[in-house]
């Protein structure tokens, strides 16, 4: 039943879910529902050979609900770094399809508003909180991307996402404010340089105790 009330619709420019697009809040108690009672997160769905979690779904809408049926998802036990299968040019894992819309996606989602485009930085910044391996979701993006030159890094990607929030004029009325927008990016950029810092740490620390056991 996971799967039925998770079916993918095509909402113009959005690509979104529909579940979060055609369902009332009744539906979207039940499919809470049905995870509490057993149904499977990590569902693979997808037409043919192209297969996804919906935890990938989620994380690849611009919608207000989106974290909270993240949350559902993860707390039911869905693997916050599933692969998707085959990669595409979104990379693999549910962290790159949800950064990703801001940099090849950007043409889908030119119609967003700044409110919209916030609610895939908080999914980013939720899915990270949520133990997302930001290395490797971006590695799978870069290799995905390996055949576009110009391919930008998460952090590349963001940084361009803050220059069109100052150049944008006037500010979208409603919801966030230009600061408070660019103040959540920058909190997402420290993020995960961090954790790509963290890596890099790490793999020296390891290369140390491999040439100090030679």
């Amino acid at each position: 039943m996971v799967k039925e009330l998770f079916v993918r619709v095509d909402d113009y420019s959005h690509t979104r879910t529909r579940i979060l697009v055609e369902f009332s809040e009744e539906v979207l108690d039940l499919f809470r529902c049905v995870l509490a009672y057993g149904g499977d997160p990590n569902t693979i769905v997808g037409p043919g050979l192209r297969d996804y979690a919906l935890l990938h779904l989620v994380a690849y809408c611009g919608d207000a609900r989106a974290v909270d049926v993240a949350s559902w998802l993860l707390d039911a036990g869905a693997d916050v770094n599933a692969k998707c299968n085959p990669k595409n040019a979104a990379g693999r894992s549910p962290l790159s399809w949800a950064i990703s819309l801001c940099d090849w996606g950007a043409e889908e989602a030119q119609e967003w508003t700044a409110l919209e485009r916030g609610y895939v930085h908080a999914m980013a910044a939720f899915l990270i909180e949520r133990g997302a391996n930001v290395p490797e979701a971006q590695w799978d993006y870069l290799i995905a991307n390996d055949s576009h030159p110009g391919t930008l890094s998460f952090c590349e990607i963001l940084t361009e996402q803050i220059e069109e929030a100052r150049r944008e004029s006037p500010w979208p009325p409603g919801g966030i404010t230009r600061d408070a927008h660019i103040a959540r990016l920058e909190d997402l950029i420290q993020r995960i340089q961090a954790d790509l810092e963290a890596e890099v740490q790490a793999a020296l620390i390891s290369a140390s105790a491999l040439s100090s056991n030679v």
